[in-house]
């Protein structure tokens, strides 16, 4: 019977996604415009220079390509459609059904993802393809391997920003915290440029943080840059990040019932 309520929960955001066509052409159109100015300023970057920090031209398009790709995955607004239940009180209802709260979230999520991530991946990728020499995954083993990295990827995508909407049991407003938390999560998830062009410091920062499995990680499997056992290893890391952050969205969310109740009598 839950599995049932959630699948619901998933269907209902999906057709709400869908009555959205604009949204999702101006998604597609502007997608495609940003892809067209980082290409041609890597071009520019890669004048003379055959491989730059382990890449060529062609796998960098690729990686621009499937890095977009990836950030529409992880359009939903959890963050902002959290916050304003909690804002207008319609969290208290929350309380009341019979439903893991951070579950119903995660379906909610994955009914936008649907709809959203997988046309415009779709659009974006068959542009890449035909147009700019976008490449495949190197391996069958590394399209498999990517394929569970992306599904990890979002997980900890979600588990981030259901963190973040929570703050609004503490905070009137989010606004300010979810894009903070958007700029860092792209510039440390690799989104913006390849953590092997970080300098040595900041990258080993970013190697301790949840955010390279967002993208970087999901990527380099792709592209066939880390393999055999160190590609396990990062999944495996994927996966460590997952089970902590659910966990610690559990607590939190624990901890902002009782001041719920408490404040509600």
């Amino acid at each position: 019977m839950a599995i049932r309520a959630y699948a619901a929960l998933g269907v209902q955001r999906a057709q709400v996604a869908l009555t959205y066509r604009l949204s999702l052409a101006t998604g597609i159109l502007t997608g495609l415009v940003r892809i067209l100015v980082l290409y041609y300023i890597w071009r520019v970057v890669y004048q003379g220079e055959s491989v730059l920090q382990g890449f060529t031209l062609q796998e960098m398009t690729t990686y621009l390509f499937v890095s977009f790709v990836l950030r529409n995955f992880y359009s939903f607004q959890t963050e902002t459609s959290i916050s304003s239940k909690i804002r207008d009180g319609s969290v208290s209802f929350e309380l009341i059904k019979p439903l893991n709260y951070q579950m119903a979230r995660f379906a909610e999520s994955l009914g936008s993802v649907v709809v959203e991530g997988v046309l415009i991946g779709i659009v974006v990728a068959t542009v890449g393809w035909i147009a700019f020499g976008m490449s495949g995954p190197a391996t069958p083993v590394a399209a498999a391997a990517f394929v569970a990295s992306l599904v990890l990827s979002l997980m900890i995508n979600f588990a981030i920003c259901f963190l973040v909407g929570l703050v609004s049991f503490w905070s009137t407003s989010v606004f300010g915290i979810v894009n903070s938390k958007r700029l860092i999560v792209e510039f440390f998830s690799g989104a913006l440029v390849p953590l092997a062009f970080f300098p040595a410091w900041l990258r080993t920062i970013a190697q301790w943080l949840p955010f390279r499995g967002i993208v970087s990680t999901p990527v380099i499997i792709y592209l066939g840059q880390v393999s055999g056992e160190r590609m396990w290893a990062e999944l495996a890391v994927q996966a460590a990040w997952i089970v902590v952050m659910w966990l610690a969205g559990a607590a939190v969310w624990r901890l902002a019932t009782r001041r719920l109740e408490v404040n509600g009598g």
